[in-house]
């Protein structure tokens, strides 16, 4: 396990909550209602009036955030202490936590930069209750607006159940893990091709390289199992209502099939080493058969020169006619032998 995690260490730059809250920057707090009129941006920020038991649902995105921004929401929601204390934590896995009427689900968001070969996990803590839903990550979603978008048109929806709305950022989350996948899928392909042609000795570093590369975004990814089936847990009372457990129970299996895509791609991968190793074991049988080709033309030579250099006096053959008699021989024996390598196809 340690040297596993050693390899995903060296590819993975993680981002978690802990990070932005060390910074001292303007955190980015945008908070949306759900009404009976449909879905409002709160332009001022706050988050609400009065009672935190109010039966108005409400939405709050925390974004490059500082502790005392998260802990301000949570005193008027009424968060559980060591649940805001996890999502300051400095990363955590994927998974998700129970309180007595709330819970906390930890999600990563990847970000792949092909050309470094580095991976920027970015930590996305959410907590639901029966009236709100908090997004907390330190780095900007990049697909806030396809949220925001599918939130307004299904406000109904999510006034009547928050769970609906978790439902939608987790979606697009493993949206962009399947866009992910097929990154990956075409980086593979490409190494394929190059994998075939390459005669450069430095190919091998690149294909461990990305070999690595590969498995530490399936590890990442892999990592969401524990998170969407801890969500159907029988004991979980936050996603358990008919309105929208059959929509989790969908999403536990595109994300099973999503995964398995990039279990396919780590495949590809190991493929993609044997493709390499024959091209090489090819080229070398190629030399070899050429090294060998020369060695079986120059052996009759060197024996019939070996046989004629003896340099004795009155020799069978000895004089000009044993001259001739040795170069026709000599000429005749190469061509037998190119004309035999040639009918077995071995100077194609």
């Amino acid at each position: 396990m340690q040297v596993d995690d050693e390899v995903l260490d060296a590819h993975v730059e993680r981002a978690g909550s802990a990070d932005s809250a060390s910074r001292a920057t303007e955190a980015e707090a945008r908070v949306w209602k759900f009404t009976s009129s449909g879905m409002q941006e709160e332009r001022s920020g706050h988050v609400r009036d009065g009672d935190s038991r109010s039966s108005e649902v409400i939405w709050v995105d925390l974004s490059d955030y500082q502790a005392s921004d998260l802990e301000e929401i949570a005193s008027q929601l009424g968060l559980d202490p060591a649940g805001v204390a996890a999502a300051l934590a400095p990363w955590q896995r994927p998974g998700v936590t129970a309180f007595r009427d709330h819970a906390l689900v930890n999600a990563s968001v990847l970000d792949l930069d092909e050309e470094t070969l580095r991976i920027h996990a970015n930590e996305m803590d959410c907590f639901i209750g029966e009236t709100f839903v908090i997004t907390a990550h330190s780095r900007a979603l990049p697909f806030i607006d396809q949220i925001i978008e599918r939130a307004e048109g299904n406000a109904e929806l999510v006034r009547e159940d928050p769970a609906y709305l978790l439902y939608i950022v987790l979606d697009e989350l493993v949206d962009t893990f399947a866009h992910t996948a097929e990154e990956l899928d075409r980086i593979v392909e490409d190494l394929e091709d190059q994998a075939l042609l390459s005669d450069d000795q430095g190919f091998l570093n690149i294909l461990v390289r990305h070999k690595r590369f590969v498995y530490s975004v399936n590890r990442l990814v892999a990592q969401h199992g524990f998170l969407f089936h801890g969500l159907l847990r029988p004991d979980f009372p936050f996603v358990s209502g008919e309105s929208v457990e059959g929509y989790f129970t969908e999403l536990n299996e595109r994300a099973k099939a999503v995964t398995g895509m990039f279990d396919e791609a780590r495949q590809e991968m190991r493929g993609t080493f044997d493709i390499y190793m024959s091209s090489v074991a090819h080229r070398t049988n190629g030399v070899m058969k050429t090294l060998t080709m020369i060695s079986i033309l120059v052996l009759p030579a060197t024996a019939i020169f070996g046989f004629f250099g003896t340099n004795f006096v009155q020799l069978p053959f000895f004089g000009t006619a044993g001259f001739v008699f040795m170069f026709l021989l000599l000429v005749f024996l190469t061509a037998g032998q190119l004309m035999l390598f040639r009918v077995r196809g071995w100077l194609d």
